[in-house]
């Protein structure tokens, strides 16, 4: 009875990294190459203290940044160029005091790393670089935008359940010659 009740305490401590207060995605950086897109951002305004101790408690924590590209139309839904999903996990070990991480991505290499400062996992964890296929001739000129979102996964409930916040949606145009 009593390890039901830590489960049920313990469960109101897992969120709170993302939300209405805290961890915002920042400004969006898009760079137009010739065969590419590049889009740089970053998770604003996130606690720290708190996400330490939730991998110091042995939490894994799952940021999944999600990147939509789409053509405005005017009289009817917007046409989808693509939808990317990249997968940042973060854990720490106790034992080598590192933290240990992994990116996911379809079509990319996975990529592990690990980290013996909490600083640099943080930092790798909240920021975000990716390389987007540029499609020759969207539809409109002009018309073209990225939205993107990052949904944090931290647990399961009853094993069966994903447990996860997200951000708003952010939308920023993208202008290539």
């Amino acid at each position: 009875m009593i390890a039901l009740l830590m489960i049920v305490l313990n469960l109101g401590n897992l969120f709170g990294l993302l939300g209405s207060e805290s961890g915002q995605v920042g400004e969006i950086a898009v760079e137009c190459r010739p065969d590419a897109i590049v889009v740089v951002c970053a998770v604003g305004d996130l606690d720290e203290g708190r996400l330490r101790q939730l991998l110091e408690s042995g939490e894994i924590v799952e940021f999944t940044y999600q990147i939509e590209h789409q053509v405005q139309r005017r009289m009817w839904f917007d046409v989808n160029l693509g939808e990317y999903q990249i997968q940042k996990i973060l854990s720490y070990n106790p034992l080598a005091r590192q933290y240990l991480a992994r990116r996911l991505a379809v079509d990319e290499a996975t990529e592990e790393r690990i980290f013996p400062d909490f600083h640099e996992a943080f930092y790798w964890l909240t920021s975000l670089q990716v390389r987007l296929p540029r499609l020759p001739d969207p539809e409109p000129a002009g018309r073209e935008y990225l939205r993107v979102r990052v949904v944090q996964q931290k647990s399961r409930f009853l094993l069966l359940i994903p447990r996860e916040m997200s951000t708003p949606w952010q939308k920023v145009a993208v202008k290539c010659p």
